[in-house]
């Protein structure tokens, strides 16, 4: 195994499929083509260019588990600025953003265009690329957030 981080490029490892739609549409209007897509966010847009995204998650957290109107507007709750990664940065830079700031999925830039998203899940096929110095780091790194208790236990919450 090397000992050298994996520079393995973002676009390797990137879903290629990108839907978008503008911020002016209803949350509705987002559900339903999240589901007629087979997806779990979209792109979204302002002025011509992408300016934020929108997922199950901001609909279930937002709209859902606050008892808002699924009227309201995608520019209303979708998750802004739209954080990207260059499609020739490492994946670990990618996953690395990603675990920074909380998110599941981060757009792929190549020529100021978005060329495709990763989301956690495509993350998981790093794991047999990674190298004996990024298995290293990854544990390092969950043992440190073991010890900040960054990390909990598990709670089992009856409802």
């Amino acid at each position: 195994m090397s000992t050298q981080r994996s520079t393995l490029p973002a676009r390797q490892f990137m879903t290629r499929t990108i839907v978008s739609i503008m911020s002016e549409a209803t949350v509705t209007y987002a559900a339903n083509l999240m589901k007629k897509k087979g997806i779990s966010s979209l792109i979204v847009g302002q002025e011509g260019k992408p300016a934020g995204i929108i997922t199950e998650r901001d609909m279930v957290r937002k709209i859902l588990a606050e008892g808002e109107s699924s009227a309201i507007t995608i520019a209303e709750i979708m998750s802004t600025p739209l954080l990207y990664v260059n499609s020739h940065d490492s994946i670990l830079d990618a996953a690395d953003l990603m675990i920074e700031n909380g998110i599941r999925k981060i757009a792929v830039k190549e020529n100021n265009r978005v060329v495709g998203i990763i989301t956690a899940t495509d993350l998981l096929q790093l794991i047999s690329a990674l190298t004996e110095y990024d298995l290293r780091k990854v544990y390092q790194n969950f043992l440190v957030k073991i010890y900040d208790h960054e990390l909990r236990p598990a709670e089992i919450i009856v409802v």
